[in-house]
């Protein structure tokens, strides 16, 4: 991910908060090369170390991607977009790696090939769209070790129901609870690999049987949304 914009905005905010590259490398445990390279606003580094750079700023993944302390709506769907496209690309280009080695090495290799297979990044994007619902760029990652999160954009399309009236929004994976609130799901959730407390092998295997369930009052009624994801593998 290349913008000139973040490397402006990151730049601000190093001087703002008076830290140096060296200083911020270690903080977060990262190259001075790597704070370099955002200075110059590019970005190559897990989703981990982002996050790590916006609680020193105290400040958003969003905000970081976007170079700009306030965001608009649009502008927040925006930066969803662009996580979305960068990790699509990333996948991709870890994917084709792995089928460049020759028939020979494959052969030889089997056994590394099939554990790089298992353990290799995932990137999924879920979308849905109900009567009542809308439900866009909800994102689950697996980079560098660590299973991600990120909540995406949900949107109240019926004009009966408000804020005040949503009581839980459960985000499930088949049977299993995976998160819950008594509002919009708005935070990222991080898990390293194998802890298996959000994400275990289960849940991350059958993503098609992800779905939100959403309980609101209308007119008085409290009523439950069941509302399945369409699953876009980004690795394809």
């Amino acid at each position: 991910m290349k913008d000139e914009q973040i490397g402006k905005y990151f730049s601000k905010l190093m001087k703002q908060h008076k830290i140096s590259r060296e200083e911020l490398a270690t903080k977060i445990n990262v190259s001075t090369r790597q704070i370099k390279k955002i200075e110059n606003g590019i970005i190559t580094c897990s989703y981990e170390t982002l996050e790590k750079i916006c609680n020193e700023f105290n400040i958003t993944v969003n905000q970081l991607v976007m170079g700009k302390e306030e965001l608009t709506r649009d502008e927040g769907n925006e930066s969803f977009v662009k996580i979305v496209k960068y990790y699509k690309d990333k996948a991709k280009r870890l994917y084709s790696l792995m089928f460049l080695i020759p028939v020979i090495l494959i052969l030889i290799s089997i056994p590394i090939f099939m554990f790089m297979h298992e353990n290799r990044d995932l990137a999924y994007e879920l979308n849905s769209d109900s009567e009542n619902f809308k439900i866009e760029h909800l994102m689950f990652l697996r980079d560098d070790g660590y299973y991600y999160l990120i909540p995406g954009q949900l949107t109240i399309k019926n004009s009966e129901i408000t804020n005040d009236s949503i009581a839980d929004v459960t985000l499930m994976g088949g049977d299993r609870l995976i998160y819950s609130s008594n509002r919009y799901i708005t935070e990222s959730s991080t898990e390293k690999k194998g802890y298996d407390e959000l994400f275990p092998k289960e849940v991350v295997s059958n993503i098609d049987n992800w779905y939100y369930k959403i309980t609101y009052s209308i007119n008085g009624k409290e009523k439950t949304d069941i509302i399945k994801f369409n699953v876009e593998d980004l690795n394809k």
